[in-house]
């Protein structure tokens, strides 16, 4: 597998998305994996996971949470109205003006500090 550029069959996406997950997960810097990939052909070059970030990050804006305490939430209205377009797109019959139902459910965590 060649890594100069994205790759473009679903197997290599995986495998990028993958590793972008372990980095993630265990809070690997970007100049740690640069320094990882210039040791190894077999990994992709760093400014490829810099395009994938970049490409995920596309699907939802985070922010971080107001106050003094460390976290990040979604928009719930932008989530939403992201909801609703993506099932009219999906949904071609279904009139603008008729109503739509949202079942709005939680896990069960308690959240609190």
């Amino acid at each position: 597998m060649e890594f100069d550029k994205l790759p473009a069959n679903d197997t290599d996406q995986k495998n990028l998305e993958s590793l972008l997950f372990l980095l993630d997960k265990f809070c690997a810097s970007d100049e740690l994996y640069h320094e990882l990939s210039l040791f190894s052909d077999n990994l992709p070059r760093s400014y490829l996971i810099k395009q994938k970030k970049h490409e995920l990050s596309k699907f939802c804006h985070i922010e971080r949470t107001p106050g003094q305490y460390p976290g990040a939430q979604l928009s719930f209205s932008q989530t939403l109205q992201d909801h609703i377009q993506q099932f009219f797109e999906s949904n071609l019959k279904h009139k603008v003006d008729d109503p739509i139902k949202v079942k709005i459910s939680c896990d069960g965590a308690k959240m609190s500090r």
